[in-house]
């Protein structure tokens, strides 16, 4: 398995299984089709569900966190 791969799939789970809040499924993928359309998204080619941003260097975990935002002025998430 490709080593970025395994490091987001080991990150994902990290913060599943921590006490962190999590968004429900739609708020999930409400976030991810906004990062899709931003200029900062750096998409991952061997696997479409990781990314990269590139203003905040997050990987993607970022928009599984409830008190997470975007980190553009003002966010781009609804609240």
């Amino acid at each position: 398995m490709d080593i970025v791969i395994e490091q987001y799939l080991y990150e994902k789970k990290k913060i599943l299984s921590s006490n962190l809040k999590i968004v429900d499924n739609a708020t999930y993928n409400d976030r991810f089709s906004i990062c899709k359309l931003c200029n900062f998204y750096e998409k991952y080619e061997d696997n479409p569900e990781i990314f990269r941003c590139t203003k905040c260097g997050c990987a993607g975990f970022n928009i599984m966190i409830q008190n997470y935002q975007c980190p553009l002025k003002p966010s781009k998430w609804k609240k």
